[in-house]
């Protein structure tokens, strides 16, 4: 939508006399603005309608706002309502917090233990919400060891050499070389530590003050999934310098808000790189029409050497 039609949505919706509109970000997954208006500055989120979870973000908001987790404030318009539609898009508006985003790797020393002790609370205080969404069930693990990911990145690989994309082939051939290793484990959903959690909580989530968390962002992913997952993730995004024992102080600080069981704490790493392994982001690159899929690549390349990481690290952490 063109700035000067959403400087009258805000106007009309929200009673805000706009000053200025700034394109901020645009992905795959929806467009962020900055507004400047009399009344303040804010954030205007667009996301496609339909999105997966992405109703229930301003209703998590509110219950860890209650929690005293710090989250920004969502606003209604002047019906009530949390959302504005548009076409295909719904747009939702909150009070633009002050504050620095760290990049990947790129958490300062403060940062790490605040952050696993932010992402335990979270999960501590959505216990006690309506169950959300779950993101997969039992069916996913059994997938981590299907034929399926084979097959497609065979049909990746095909791809990248049809398009001479050297950097991906040397990729997924690796991946290729590493696919054995998800049948080497299985599964059982019903043993993990499965509950509600903010769905993507990581390091560009996270807007910080001076030594201190302001506000954990983005809860348009909120669901159900093993939490021992969203731990060691959330890790390797922050880390300057990943390693197995800054791993396991960053779980021990989270331990300190929200349980895991043995179970949780035993396959952690090995369920984080079988899904690492498995999902294939290159595919999901060659076969988006999105104009902003680059973003795929983006996450596979990460991904990529996220899982080269883990490989080197797998002993050290096994060991603690």
């Amino acid at each position: 939508m063109k700035q000067s039609s959403l400087a009258r949505l805000l106007e009309k919706h929200y009673n805000l006399h706009v000053r200025s509109i700034t394109h901020v970000d645009e992905g795959v997954g929806g467009e962020v603005y900055v507004v400047e208006a009399d009344a303040g500055r804010f954030v205007l989120k667009g996301t496609p309608q339909g999105a997966a979870r992405a109703d229930n973000e301003p209703h998590v908001a509110e219950h860890l706002a209650r929690q005293g987790v710090p989250v920004a404030e969502y606003l209604r318009t002047g019906d009530g309502e949390w959302f504005v539609r548009r076409g295909k898009t719904q747009y939702l508006l909150q009070r633009f917090v002050e504050g620095k985003v760290y990049a990947y790797h790129e958490a300062p020393m403060w940062l790490l233990p605040e952050s696993a002790r932010m992402l335990g609370k979270i999960q501590a205080a959505l216990a006690g919400y309506e169950p959300l969404p779950p993101v997969f069930g039992q069916n996913h693990f059994d997938f981590l060891r299907s034929d399926a990911p084979r097959a497609s990145y065979m049909k990746t690989l095909a791809k990248a050499k049809k398009a001479g994309d050297a950097s991906v082939i040397a990729d997924v051939e690796f991946r290729l070389s590493r696919l054995h290793k998800t049948r080497e484990r299985s599964y059982d959903y019903t043993r993990f530590t499965v509950g509600n959690t903010h769905g993507d909580f990581k390091i560009q989530n996270i807007i910080c003050g001076e030594g201190r968390i302001a506000a954990v962002i983005d809860l348009s992913s909120a669901c159900r999934l093993p939490l021992c997952m969203e731990v060691i993730r959330s890790y390797t995004h922050a880390a300057p310098e990943p390693d197995a024992e800054g791993l396991r102080a960053y779980t021990e600080e989270y331990l300190r808000h929200a349980p895991l069981n043995d179970y949780d704490l035993q396959n952690m790493p090995y369920v984080f790189r079988d899904q690492l392994l498995a999902l294939d982001f290159y595919g999901q690159y060659y076969n988006s029409k999105h104009p902003n899929r680059a973003d795929f690549l983006a996450q596979a390349r990460y991904a990529t050497g996220v899982l080269r990481w883990l490989e080197e690290a797998l002993p050290g952490i096994l060991s603690l």
